[in-house]
């Protein structure tokens, strides 16, 4: 594995070839997901403040509570994650908002273990969805998980190739699931300049702070990037949260992890 320029990431990444997880653990707590904070009543609290599609995806969607995943059992026997409670959430507001046909190619950028190309695979099957990825572990444990899931339609590339990619398939959505947070401003420029550049209409992206956009820098410091959004043509276009009716505090031990999710429509 090549190691990925540390320019373009940031101090919280840039570690991550040096201890690298196995696809075994790639959903356990710490790396991708925290969750082992959380006790059985918050995960059960918040599947029943789910809403609209994502009550309809969390009887859809499976979950084996394998891969390291830290997982709670319903009273009816079903098991919950993070994994499962997120995807639901954020593909539901999704369906919610703009349809399923924005599914049918998508562009993830921060894809990690490949969590949204599972699930969206297991929701429309013909789907195409971009896994791409600056950290080459990622990348890795990523095309292995989505093999071992027996996903079809997933294409995993680092930011080099991702603008060709994005250029042959043309995805109708991008969704940053607390990815941008994390990257320099500089690289979140060149994304949303790759994303423009692609004609992605629809941007989904959750912030690591509510009501709060900020990167990391490679040395730890924060920089707002809302303007850079703007810039590249991208506008507000519909807000929610992860839990519409829960408390609206991401640390909230009665929730497992409150997040606010933002679309954006790129300007004709």
């Amino acid at each position: 594995m090549t190691s990925p320029d540390a320019q373009n990431l940031s101090k919280i990444w840039n570690g991550f070839e040096s201890s690298p997880l196995t696809v075994g653990e790639c959903r356990a707590h710490g790396r991708f997901q925290f969750q082992k904070e959380r006790q059985r009543a918050a995960y059960l609290r918040s599947a029943e403040l789910l809403s609209g599609s994502a009550k309809r995806l969390l009887t859809i969607f499976e979950e084996d509570g394998n891969y390291g995943a830290v997982s709670h059992l319903t009273s009816d026997g079903e098991l919950l994650t993070r994994d499962l409670l997120d995807s639901t959430a954020e593909i539901g507001f999704l369906l919610d908002r703009i349809g399923d046909l924005a599914l049918d190619s998508v562009i993830d950028i921060g894809s990690g273990y490949g969590r949204m190309a599972h699930r969206i695979n297991a929701l429309r099957p013909d789907s195409v969805v971009i896994c791409a990825d600056e950290v080459p572990s990622s990348r890795s444990i990523c095309s292995t998980y989505l093999t071992l899931r027996g996903v079809a339609g997933f294409l995993v590339c680092d930011f080099d190739a991702a603008g060709e990619l994005t250029r042959q398939h043309r995805p109708i959505l991008a969704t940053a699931v607390h990815s941008f947070p994390e990257m320099p401003l500089k690289r979140i420029r060149a994304w949303l300049e790759l994303l423009t550049a692609g004609g992605v209409d629809w941007l989904f992206l959750v912030p690591n702070e509510p009501d709060r956009l900020r990167s990391t820098e490679p040395d730890g410091t924060r920089s707002q990037f809302a303007d850079a959004i703007d810039d590249a043509g991208y506008h507000l276009a519909a807000t929610g949260w992860k839990y519409e009716f829960g408390e609206k505090d991401a640390y909230s031990t009665n929730l497992v992890y409150q997040d606010q999710y933002l679309l954006y429509r790129r300007s004709a």
